[in-house]
């Protein structure tokens, strides 16, 4: 166990740090494409900022996964089978879901430009990921009440990172309520919001207040480690097996974005033995800036909540890099 770990929050700025020597690897990006039914059978396309695209096609459940050399940010489009495309942008590896709200959100990042010119100059001219983030925080305050009637928090909903299926509850119950239909001439794109049921326009306001709602590129601050975790991925592989009933384990798992190497993943840290008073139990104590007095490290974004803390982080040294990690506390 690390010495002096004053609830674990001092410690993980030298993890930051050291997950900036993680080897160059291929970015992994996965997710769901989906209009509240899965688009299945299509292909989803990825493109890095750097250059490479990538392509794979969705399964029967909407769901894909691809690897994909150069770093982010990336976009990623698929055309379902009325030949409507839908986009996303992804600053980094990880979860990426593709359907109608995220495509608002980058028409709307974009100024209501042509999406079709914005893919196609990717390389050249990416979006700055905290004009989606803005434009993201839009969508949820727009369709609050429709999200709010079908039990999805719009101060917490996050449509482009949190584990999603297509299965007609939750957050998919919320695209199947609405219809979402663009159409970009040479210069600009216009688009509506209309019910499902009866066609009645929803208002769209781009001056709508945000205050209150929250987003982070690793999802939503209310999701719990297993709903953060994709499938088929364990959180604690690192740590021991034997374990001390009541103890805890502090398990790292991220990414990190360098010029030289793009996006890659972190191998995931363990760090066992500790016990209750070495674990925050807050938002306040896991973010404390007193954790964070490594003065390579900037923090950007940083949230806690159901054992799980998320940190967005500038580190300048030995590389400069963009992290994004997960931290998650095990009880044995």
């Amino acid at each position: 166990m690390s010495q002096g770990c004053e609830k674990l929050v001092a410690p993980t700025a030298a993890l930051l740090s050291r997950s900036c020597t993680a080897a160059p690897a291929e970015s992994h990006l996965s997710g769901v494409a989906a209009t509240g039914a899965a688009i299945a059978g299509r292909t989803v396309t990825a493109t890095s900022a750097s250059g490479p695209s990538a392509s794979a096609t969705t399964a029967a459940d909407g769901s894909y996964a691809i690897d994909i050399g150069g770093a982010g940010p990336f976009v990623l489009s698929v055309t379902d089978l009325s030949g409507k495309q839908w986009l996303l942008y992804a600053p980094v590896a990880g979860v990426a879901n593709i359907n109608p709200l995220t495509t608002l959100a980058l028409l709307d990042a974009n100024a209501n430009k042509p999406l079709t010119a914005l893919v196609a100059n990717w390389s050249t001219s990416t979006l700055p990921q905290d004009a989606v983030a803005a434009s993201a925080k839009k969508v949820n305050a727009n369709l609050a009440t429709q999200m709010r009637a079908r039990g999805v928090d719009p101060a917490n909903a996050n449509v482009f990172a949190d584990a999603f299926t297509a299965n007609h509850a939750g957050m998919d119950a919320v695209l199947d309520s609405i219809r979402v239909a663009y159409s970009c001439a040479a210069t600009a794109c216009s688009f509506t919001i209309t019910t499902a049921t009866n066609g009645a326009p929803i208002v769209w306001s781009g001056a709508v207040a945000t205050t209150g709602i929250n987003f982070s590129w690793t999802g939503s601050t209310a999701a719990t480690a297993a709903a953060a975790t994709p499938a088929g991925v364990s959180v604690g592989a690192s740590c021991s097996a034997n374990q001390v009933p009541g103890t805890y384990s502090m398990v790292v798992q991220g990414t990190v974005t360098t010029a030289s190497t793009g996006t890659v993943t972190s191998p995931e840290v363990c760090i066992d033995g500790l016990t209750a008073d070495e674990v925050p139990t807050s938002q306040a104590e896991f973010c404390d800036p007193q954790g964070f007095a490594d003065s390579r490290v900037q923090v950007i974004s940083c949230s806690f909540a159901n054992s799980v803390g998320r940190i967005s982080a500038t580190v300048t040294s030995p590389a400069v890099a963009q992290v994004a990690q997960t931290i998650t506390f095990l009880k044995h």
